[in-house]
């Protein structure tokens, strides 16, 4: 070994007044002294220089000994007569290992390692890493071993090796470092460990060192461990294996952890896995706070913010984005059933139904769950089978996805939390909740009454679900304008008037002119008129309107919501400048969803001319939008054109009908009315590739619109083509457009 520590030995000589960058946060001031300058370490080279005769590695030539002895003196009256300090030696063995990492030799640095380990447990006979690559073995290794001095600090050597893998963008022997590191007792850092996990969750990374995950999967989210999780990229099921290991050595779970491995499960799909570690997260964070509140080590957390509130903690605190990210890629899953990715679709199912579970055993410890109750509620008009555990730790039973669903929400409204609590996450499960989970938030009831209507016992879980909201809650709740709005859906839907009566009841609007059931449609459809009203809100009742087969009221209203949209062909003398430039950022300012909604309204109420004229005034919106910065930026998405390709293909049909019925006549006036027939369904057929070229365009051309500073509307996605916009491009007979 003495050759490579003649190198090191030149390097930290010439490096003497060089300023390397820190590893780590625990770096104690650097030392002036490099590695051989120390007692110790001249020590070492004595006794390495002794055992000449049995070693293959040539002595230390004349020169360097004299830059040692050199270096040496002027360092003397540091080191005449006490010995180094432990903290010294541990500095100047920490700048060796950082050198051998930089030039490439990783043995020498995890001979360093091991040799201080050696020195704190000279009893022990196994290496502290040994899992790494290019190490001797145990009875090689004391031959090699360097002997300092027992209690040499460890953690700033191990910290400096372990950051120096990571700089040096060896990612697969750090992982192992930190594992064994965790193994054997010494504490890591969190930083550290979050470096670990980015490194290992990067998506673009590749580990063929690491082992693949071998346990068998299972989806019983209430007793699932990460070991048991199987991800294909084996960087992440070894972020995983870390941080099962963490947790039994006791070291601290950051959020970033867990936010890099459902992160990178979201981004290859393995939405399931995602699912478990939420759940994970979930568990541990719920024990510690039981744990806490068993030792009566409840913190306060009035004035103090979130952060402050959970440094103490050893377990992550569960967010609500990440949640978040989940349902949002659920939500798209559930929206695949085609050939090829059925799969995708299953996962998404499956990933539902385990936040069912731990929503069913009320371990959310969130008051804001809408989204997940939409998608329940969603999920029970889904076909499907998941698994589902009955207890922690016990087998899981296959069940029809819809029931289950239903089934989850059912027992919620019958047992609903009472007591509203702030900081739920930091405060020991209340006995009135039946759990960690604190009372809903009003978006929460309201979805629950939206899956309510829905069912089959609707008056029942509509009353329980009112009552416990104005009543039985701690706070109560007062209804909101979408409270009322889901109470005259209802009465529309269901046409029952005593549902309109009780809207209007507690919201102050009027009731019925007319008490027969088929009126109310209309007199919800009048609620379009209202002013004051979001554009959510507005949208919203639209598409009722149309789900409800009533397209032609919606179409009726909604100009009055967004005007000058039915004058873009008028001459521009006929309206003021100054009146089209406000409506125009009006438009821009409701964002693309509303002209979604419109268009599809028009489409199927049959006003084709209208909604050619909505989509030009949309886009004129959408250019407004990237014009003005004040104003959110976004693009009409490709349900817009998609819509516009079903309107171009229904006058195509329309018309060539027509020319085929008049072309059976002989007559010279019918000839010509055919051929009128023809000459507009090719005009409408070029509109349709007007708007498929368009669509495809404006695709390339806003994917490369991403300013820094740009802000985008809220209902902004980025323009891409999907199977329906084809199949619609097909129908419009645009085959081969390109």
């Amino acid at each position: 070994m003495q050759s490579s520590w003649r190198r090191l030995a030149r390097e930290t000589v010439s490096k003497w007044q060089t300023t390397c960058f820190r590893p780590s946060n625990f770096c104690l001031k650097r030392t002036k002294l490099s590695l051989f300058h120390h007692q110790h370490f001249r020590s070492i080279h004595a006794v390495a220089h002794a055992q000449q005769a049995t070693s293959s590695h040539p002595p230390l030539d004349a020169g360097l000994h004299q830059t040692l002895r050199r270096a040496g003196r002027e360092h003397a009256q540091e080191e005449s007569d006490s010995p180094l300090p432990p903290a010294r030696i541990a500095s100047a063995a920490a700048q060796a290992v950082r050198f051998s990492v930089a030039s490439g030799e990783l043995p020498e640095a995890f001979l360093v390692l091991n040799s201080i380990h050696h020195a704190n447990n000279k009893s022990t006979t196994t290496l502290l890493i040994d899992k790494l690559s290019g190490l001797v073995p145990f009875s090689a290794f004391k031959q090699s071993a360097i002997p300092f001095q027992e209690g040499t600090p460890i953690r700033l050597v191990s910290h400096s090796l372990l950051h120096s893998l990571l700089r040096h963008g060896h990612h697969d022997q750090a992982a192992r470092l930190a594992e064994q590191l965790m193994q054997q007792g010494i504490r890591v850092h969190s930083k550290s460990l979050d470096l670990v996990f980015a490194a290992l969750t990067n998506p673009k990374s590749t580990f063929k060192t690491l082992p693949p995950p071998i346990q068998p999967f299972t989806s019983n989210i209430l007793s699932a461990t990460p070991s048991h999780t199987r991800i294909q990229h084996a960087g992440g099921a070894f972020a995983l294996r870390l941080l099962d290991i963490a947790r039994q050595s006791g070291h601290r779970r950051t959020r970033n952890m867990f936010k890099t491995l459902i992160t990178l499960c979201v981004i290859n799909g393995e939405i399931i896995a995602a699912s478990l570690i939420f759940g994970l997260l979930v568990r541990h964070w719920n024990k510690q706070v039981e744990a806490d509140m068993a030792q009566n080590n409840v913190p306060e957390t009035e004035g103090l913010t979130i952060r402050q509130a959970i440094k103490y903690r050893v377990t992550a605190w569960p967010s609500e984005s990440r949640l978040d990210e989940i349902l949002e890629s659920i939500n798209t899953g559930l929206s695949y059933k085609g050939e090829g990715v059925w799969g995708y679709y299953d996962d998404s199912l499956q990933a539902l139904a385990n936040l069912g579970v731990l929503l069913d055993h009320r371990l959310i410890p969130f008051a804001s769950l809408s989204e997940l109750i939409r998608l329940l509620s969603r999920g029970t008009q889904l076909a499907g089978f998941v698994e589902v555990p009955d207890e922690p730790g016990g087998p899981t039973r296959k069940v029809r996805a819809s029931l289950y669903f239903s089934q989850v929400l059912t027992r919620l409204i019958q047992d609903l939390p009472s007591v509203e609590v702030e900081h739920a996450s930091f405060r020991p499960p209340i006995k009135q909740n039946g759990g960690h989970m604190p009372a809903l938030d009003l978006p929460s009831y309201n979805r629950l009454l939206r899956f309510a209507f829905e069912h089959r016992d609707w008056k029942q879980l509509s009353g329980t679900i009112w009552e416990h909201m104005v009543h039985q809650r701690s706070p109560p709740l007062k209804p909101d304008r979408y409270t009322v709005n889901i109470y005259q859906q209802a009465a529309a839907n269901l046409k029952d008037p005593e549902l309109w009566a009780h809207a209007s009841h507690f919201s102050g609007i009027s009731k019925p002119k007319q008490s027969n059931p088929e009126s109310l449609l209309e007199e919800y459809a009048a609620t379009l008129r209202v002013r004051n009203q979001s554009t959510n809100e507005f949208v919203t009742k639209i598409d009722f309107l149309v789900s409800s087969g009533a397209p032609k009221l919606a179409a009726r209203y909604f100009l009055s919501y967004l005007p000058g949209s039915n004058s873009v062909d008028k001459p521009a003398e006929s309206v003021d400048q100054k009146v089209r430039i406000k409506n125009l950022k009006r438009a821009a300012q409701h964002g693309p969803r509303l002209f979604v909604s419109a268009l599809n309204a028009l489409m199927k109420a049959g006003r084709f001319a209208t909604a050619e004229k909505v989509f030009l005034w949309g886009k004129k919106a959408e250019l407004l939008s990237w014009e003005d910065r004040r104003i959110p930026a976004w693009v009409l998405p490709i349900e817009a054109y998609t819509i516009m390709l079903w309107v171009c293909e229904g006058q195509i049909r329309r018309y060539l009908v027509r020319a085929k019925a008049f072309s059976t006549y002989g007559s010279t006036r019918t000839r010509r009315r055919a051929e009128q027939n023809l000459d507009e369904a090719k005009a409408f057929h070029r509109a349709a590739r007007l708007v498929f070229k368009t669509a495809i365009k404006d695709a390339k051309k806003f994917a490369g619109r991403k300013p820094r500073s740009r802000k985008f509307h809220r209902d902004h996605k980025p323009l891409a083509a999907d199977a329906l916009f084809f199949n619609a491009a097909l129908s419009a007979r645009l085959n081969g457009t390109g």
